[in-house]
Formats: C-alpha cells, sequence, structure tokens
C-alpha cells in the first residue's frame, strides 16, 4: 500500500479511504469522483492531514473494490498529469 494512503475498510457495498492532502490535490479528486457518479455516490471529510473519502455503490454490477481500484487508478493518473 502507498505511504500515502491509510488502510481501506471495505463493507458489501462501500468503501473508506483515507489520502493525504500534501500528495493528492482535492480538486484532482472531485474530479475523478465526478466521473464515477453513475457507479457510486461519495463523501469527503477532512480529518487532520488526510482527506476520508466514503464511497457507496449504487450501480450493483460490479463489486465495490472494483470501482474503488478504477476510480483510485484514475486519480493517480490526474495526479500524474499535472507533474
Amino acid at each position: 500500500m502507498l505511504k500515502s494512503m491509510k488502510k481501506i475498510k471495505y463493507t458489501e457495498n462501500s468503501a473508506i479511504i483515507s489520502l493525504n492532502k500534501n500528495i493528492y490535490d482535492k480538486k484532482s479528486i472531485d474530479i475523478a469522483l465526478n466521473e464515477y457518479v453513475e457507479f457510486f455516490s461519495s463523501n469527503i471529510i477532512e480529518k487532520g492531514k488526510y482527506l476520508v473519502i466514503t464511497i457507496k455503490k449504487i450501480d450493483y454490477s460490479y463489486p465495490i473494490e472494483t470501482l474503488y481500484d478504477e476510480f483510485l487508478n484514475y486519480l493517480i493518473g490526474l495526479e500524474f498529469e499535472k507533474k
């Protein structure tokens, strides 16, 4: 697991991840989340040096782990494009 992330917590229909604010830009997170509105709803709260993201699936075609992985891959791609 990347040092910029804390442990991912999964339930059957949701996932919670904490991303380090010094590494991940909130604007990039918002862009990535907006790309997946057909698949899951999301909530972001700031907790210390982390942005805590909760996603809850609304499209039951895919497991939550797959949706989370796709979201995170997209987010990482956005972050690399900036550099």
